[in-house]
């Protein structure tokens, strides 16, 4: 089987923070979100929290005060994923457009969770398609679609992780959904077969 280099976008797809800002959102501002729908674009698309306090939302958790992350909890079986993924000889990096402050935040989460990755973020490159570039990843998966857009052509395998806020995304015959971790491994598995066989 082929070892291949896999991208995994953090929040969304790592770590459940869709779940953290709901629970910020209920006990700061009186706002019932389903972290389903916890991604900013579906949040202002939908009139369910406006542009600014969505931003006094953000900065509460990521700068402010940071141990909200105490209660960041991982995305089920991501951690247990990851680990397998590494033990099978797969080179696993954490790419995310957090700013510098939240991306402490992130690597943080990581040594508590005793779970080591090599994180990147977009502060240090302009673009999450420049870092794919330069690790010449074979797949990589995020929840967002306009992030995986600008990968088609540069990473072979792009996966979509399905929450309900990307459900109405039509995605091109390059992107595949995938709706577990479960599903993620098996998926790995089968693109380092095929990879080993051509």
């Amino acid at each position: 089987m082929k070892k291949l280099r896999i991208g995994l976008d953090f929040d969304g797809v790592i770590a459940n923070t869709p779940h953290l800002k709901s629970i910020v959102a209920k006990e700061l501002f009186n706002v019932d979100i389903d972290p389903e729908d916890m991604l900013a674009s579906h949040v202002f698309e939908n009139n369910i929290m406006d542009i600014d306090a969505y931003h006094q939302l953000q900065q509460e958790i990521y700068f402010d005060h940071p141990e909200w992350h105490h209660q960041l909890q991982p995305i089920k079986g991501a951690l247990e994923g990851i680990g397998t993924l590494q033990l099978k000889g797969h080179l696993v990096y954490c790419i995310t457009s957090r700013t510098p402050e939240a991306v402490g935040l992130a690597r943080q989460w990581f040594e508590t969770h005793a779970l080591l990755i090599e994180v990147h973020d977009t502060a240090s490159h302009p673009d999450k398609t420049e870092i794919a570039k330069i690790l010449a990843l074979d797949a990589f998966i995020d929840d967002d679609p306009q992030f995986l857009e600008p990968l088609i052509g540069v990473v072979p395998h792009l996966l979509l992780y399905s929450w309900k806020y990307n459900e109405a995304y039509t995605e091109p015959k390059e992107i595949k959904r995938t709706r577990s971790w479960d599903d993620i491994q098996a998926r790995i598995r089968t693109i380092s077969e095929e990879e080993s066989s051509n």
